[in-house]
């Protein structure tokens, strides 16, 4: 069995729609293979959006609760878990397909299968050769990541060692770009251009929304394996036994830090979902805008509320 460990915070409820109608399109032998844990903050009707899946509600309180629901979905007694964030969405036929091949998971050199995340961290770059077919669309971001200075201090860090691959390169190059991640002394290496430039999320989102069809129909998959130096965890599979271990680790309240040095002090597999698109639409980095790194937008958050009632116009 899998456990599919919904995070919601304080979105609305659209967003769960859109999950909801997904996991609801899934072929029936699947739905027997999982279960729902909805670990909310607030409290909605939240099964009433789910049909024949097995499904559990807990709500947990407003202010810093995102570890006491790892926690508890740590503890979980099924063998795999999906950590899935409320702000990630994608269609039945990837899920249907993660389900089927969870087994790649009994390896035990292999830490995480996850799909193709439109705006992850170290996988954004896979994503805009899968999905974008205009020329010009991929040139826009790519210059767009040229022109991203890498600050001083962002998160305690000093990232300017990055400008290399940005404002001093003439050409995007995002393997040459990771292993300068690689170098940097640090834990928070959850940095991308993408992450601190909202032109390209909103570049990005809009795309999507102007090419529906590759993001809703059956594509080709396949298994690909990737080997970077962090992980931003929006959504992925991975045995529960191995979250239990990761929730071990020193941590800053979340367990992307943790999850990606676990993963590097055992040199552990990770692998995606090749086509198997999932849309990550925002970053919170960008919401609110900071003079002093230049980043972001004011009213971040409703600008990205603003995309998702578009992705449910479009959808439901």
């Amino acid at each position: 069995m899998i456990t599919i460990d919904y995070l919601p915070h304080a979105r609305p409820i659209e967003y769960w729609r859109l999950t909801s109608h997904f996991l609801n399109k899934i072929k029936p032998e699947n739905k027997k293979k999982i279960k729902v844990n909805i670990l909310a903050t607030n409290d909605e009707p939240w099964g009433d959006y789910l049909d024949g899946i097995e499904y559990q509600v807990i709500i947990f309180p407003y202010n810093g609760n995102y570890l006491a629901k790892a926690t508890l979905a740590s503890k979980d007694e099924n063998l795999y878990s999906v950590k899935l964030d409320e702000d990630c969405f994608m269609n039945n036929h990837v899920w249907d397909y993660l389900i089927e091949n969870i087994q790649i998971l009994d390896d035990p050199d292999t830490l995480l299968l996850s799909p193709l995340v439109s705006t992850n961290i170290p996988l954004v770059d896979e994503f805009i050769e899968a999905y974008i077919d205009d020329a010009d669309v991929k040139a826009q971001l790519h210059q767009m990541f040229l022109n991203r200075l890498m600050p001083n201090n962002l998160w305690g860090v000093d990232y300017t060692s990055l400008n290399k691959y940005t404002l001093e390169a003439t050409e995007w190059n995002s393997e040459a770009y990771y292993q300068g991640v690689a170098a940097i002394n640090h834990y928070y290496r959850g940095i991308h251009p993408v992450r601190i430039s909202v032109e390209a999320q909103l570049l990005l989102s809009e795309y999507i929304l102007n090419n529906m069809e590759k993001f809703l129909s059956k594509q080709e998959y396949s298994l690909k394996e990737f080997n970077r130096p962090y992980f931003t965890n929006n959504v992925f599979a991975f045995k529960t036994e191995d979250w239990r271990k990761i929730l071990e680790l020193p941590n800053d309240g979340f367990d992307e830090v943790p999850l990606s040095e676990y993963k590097n002090a055992h040199n552990k597999k990770c692998f995606y979902i090749d086509n198997g698109f999932c849309v990550h639409p925002m970053y919170n980095t960008v919401f609110g805008f900071n003079p002093e790194f230049g980043i972001g937008m004011n009213n971040g958050l409703q600008k990205e509320i603003e995309i998702v009632n578009r992705f449910v116009e479009k959808i439901l």
